[in-house]
């Protein structure tokens, strides 16, 4: 059971991405808000809407990046199922 975690982690057929993309967005998210803070101390209107159409982007733009990901695990399980 191990050795097929390995082949398949170094053979690139588990993907660790969505984890990361995961860290990802939780980062942009506070550095998005803060930057929208900020900008909304001069001028509120733009700072709201940095953190409202900024942070939808990001996230729309992360989920785009978990979806590909998952396709392709997908398509790997249909490729093992196939070779069975």
């Amino acid at each position: 059971m191990m050795n097929n975690f390995v082949v398949d982690f170094l053979g690139f057929r588990m993907m660790v991405s969505s984890l990361i993309i995961r860290i990802f967005y939780a980062l942009g998210l506070l550095v998005i808000t803060i930057y929208g803070l900020q900008q909304a101390l001069g001028n509120l209107l733009m700072g709201l809407g940095i953190i409202i159409l900024a942070n939808l982007l990001w996230r729309i733009f992360c989920e785009a990046l978990i979806l590909l990901f998952g396709i392709h695990q997908e398509l790997v399980k249909i490729s093992r199922n196939f070779k069975s």
